[in-house]
């Protein structure tokens, strides 16, 4: 099966802009070069995605979570996942 045109655009960006593999990087240099990308690449937010930050109790202290949702529209708004 083959690539979705996007798909494919965006790895033939990243093999040209020579883009060493994810594995191989620390977490904090792929979290940079993401931003970086999404600067480069002018790629914006999805406009259909809710994005919402919270937090969920841990063991010592509370801990981050980003949770992502559609967007809907109403009258299907009212309904929670």
């Amino acid at each position: 099966m083959p690539l979705h045109p996007q798909a494919e655009a965006w790895l033939q960006a990243a093999i040209d802009a020579r883009i060493p593999p994810l594995d191989t990087m620390a977490p904090e240099e792929a979290r940079l070069l993401r931003m970086e990308q999404r600067v480069r690449w002018n790629l914006q937010p999805d406009p259909h995605i809710m994005v919402e930050n919270r937090t969920v109790p841990g063991p010592v202290d509370s801990i981050p979570i980003r949770v992502y949702r559609p967007k809907r529209d109403p009258p299907h708004s009212d309904i929670r996942a």
